[in-house]
């Protein structure tokens, strides 16, 4: 109906924590327990690594698409002005 890509969704409304992986498990324990929905996404390697997303079904490296604007945002430019 919106014709929305949901990973363009990434930046909206959403918060990205980052902690130690020794703290990792606990964290999102109690994240979970205060009713939040929470998913490891990634770690943090050093500096000149790179960034590379995995398919985590597959197992295997994957493409991100990039967003020029907001899916929320490119949703509020299309519809016709009141």
């Amino acid at each position: 109906f919106l014709k929305m890509n949901p990973l363009g969704l990434i930046g909206s409304g959403s918060l990205l924590i980052c902690c130690e992986r020794d703290h990792c498990e606990e964290l999102m324990r109690s994240i979970r327990e205060a009713g939040i929905a929470v998913t490891c996404i990634g770690e943090v390697l050093d500096k000149g690594a790179g960034i590379e997303a995995v398919d985590l079904k597959r197992g295997r490296p994957a493409e991100l698409p990039r967003f020029e604007v907001d899916e929320i945002a490119r949703l509020f430019e299309t519809q016709p002005k009141a």
